[in-house]
């Protein structure tokens, strides 16, 4: 099957809607009450369950993904030995690959039965995975709107899931109880998923209802969640102010609309002061600043932690700690890059970050358009610049998103049509 091809598209269809209640799940790692752990780990133990009683094709699978099966073991495995060698014993990086060893495979497992159950082109299972973001960002929404909602979604998950103790009651909103920035990533890639979508078959400009409500729920998310998206939000307007100038005018006037009238409809009211007071300052800090903002500020903070002292042993090898202090990241560093030397150093990383760029490359090699292939370009571009903030590659919920994504691409080059 050719992709990019318009034959067989049903991404308006049901089932991908369907079937993005069910990566809903898988993707945001949700804590329920009623579960002893994480909806993810449920989706995890499925697929250990099933490949246990199809061990050939656990075979085919390794050998037919050997390309990146390979530095993702190594990865694991040189993470171990940096730990026990340093006599650190701190395994949570090694955990962090394992897990996104364990997706890959959860996320063949869903692919095979959703293409089973009939999603039988690419673009539907991308647009699976939009519905799966907007589900969370319907969420974050509503729960900044409503007390009520925030209360009712707090009684689902966890106590000690939601972040109770934040002082920012922008914050304390989303699925898994607080937003983070990867949250913010995310819902901004949902918007460049649907570009990307789009292109694959040469209609950009052929936005549908659907999306449109997609794009602005995403949008409104990411102000909500963090600063972080706005860089996504920032690739978007320039590839549809570009590629969909049409579609960039019409999504001017709806979010114009929108906020003039929500403007108009809070007035004199708390959700009004809480926009006003927290939202904004929150939302748009770094263009608003203030002598504290300045010294609390993510972006000094990024500039102050990127002037990280390190001996060459260090800068090699690494010291094998990755989490001190109940969590907190070694010598209070937060940068996805800086934390990932200073665990197994950059011989670890660069192995590591080679997994990533052949998911790129896999999934580069597939598409058949120009238009594909920038917009893929700056997903990725997108990732690397925003692990710099955060080690936001070992975060689930975009771990199980580009393991998703990369088994899509290269499931529908080699398609295997098996009965559960």
């Amino acid at each position: 099957m050719m992709l990019g091809s318009s034959k067989s598209q049903n991404s308006g269809s049901i089932k991908p809607v369907f079937f993005g209640f069910i990566i809903f799940f898988f993707l945001w790692k949700i804590d329920l009450v009623v579960l002893p752990f994480a909806t993810s780990k449920l989706f995890i133990l499925l697929a250990i369950v099933y490949f246990m009683m199809n061990i050939k094709l656990v075979i085919r699978m390794l050998i037919r993904y050997k390309n990146i099966f390979i530095p993702l073991l190594f990865s694991i495995l040189f993470a171990v030995c940096i730990t026990i060698f340093q006599n650190a014993y701190d395994y949570s990086v090694a955990y962090n690959f394992l897990l996104h060893l364990m997706y890959l495979f959860t996320s063949y497992f869903l692919v095979l039965r959703f293409y089973n159950r009939g999603v039988n082109t690419i673009e539907s299972m991308i647009c699976i995975v939009e519905t799966a973001i907007l589900l969370n960002a319907i969420i974050v929404v509503f729960m900044f709107i409503s007390p009520e909602i925030k209360e009712f979604i707090y009684s689902l998950i966890k106590a000690e899931q939601a972040d109770f103790s934040s002082k920012n009651p922008v914050r304390q909103i989303g699925i898994g109880g607080f937003s983070t920035y990867a949250d913010s990533f995310v819902y901004s890639l949902g918007i460049l998923l649907i570009l990307f979508r789009k292109s694959l078959n040469y209609s950009m400009e052929k936005i549908s209802f659907f999306d449109y409500i997609k794009i602005f729920f995403f949008s409104i998310s990411v102000i909500l969640a963090g600063r972080t998206g706005f860089i996504g939000l920032f690739f978007s307007i320039i590839i549809l102010f570009f590629y969909m100038p049409k579609t960039f005018f019409k999504l001017i006037l709806i979010f114009s609309v929108t906020l003039f009238g929500a403007m108009f409809l809070l007035q004199n009211s708390a959700a009004n002061d809480l926009i006003i007071n927290r939202l904004i300052p929150w939302a748009f800090q770094f263009f608003i600043r203030t002598d504290s903002m300045m010294e609390q500020g993510t972006l000094a903070s990024v500039i102050e932690q990127l002037q990280y002292p390190m001996s060459a042993k260090t800068f090699l090898f690494g010291d094998g700690y990755y989490v001190v202090n109940y969590g907190n990241g070694y010598y209070s560093n937060d940068l996805g890059y800086i934390r990932l030397i200073t665990y197994f150093g950059v011989i670890g990383s660069i192995l590591y970050y080679s997994v990533w760029l052949i998911m790129f490359g896999s999934i580069h090699k597939k598409l058949h358009n120009t238009n594909s292939k920038i917009i893929l370009i700056v997903i990725f571009f997108y990732l690397f610049l925003v692990q710099v903030k955060g080690n936001i590659m070992a975060t689930p919920e975009v771990s199980i998103l580009f393991s998703y994504l990369f088994v899509s691409f290269m499931f529908f080059n080699r398609q295997e049509k098996l009965r559960f």
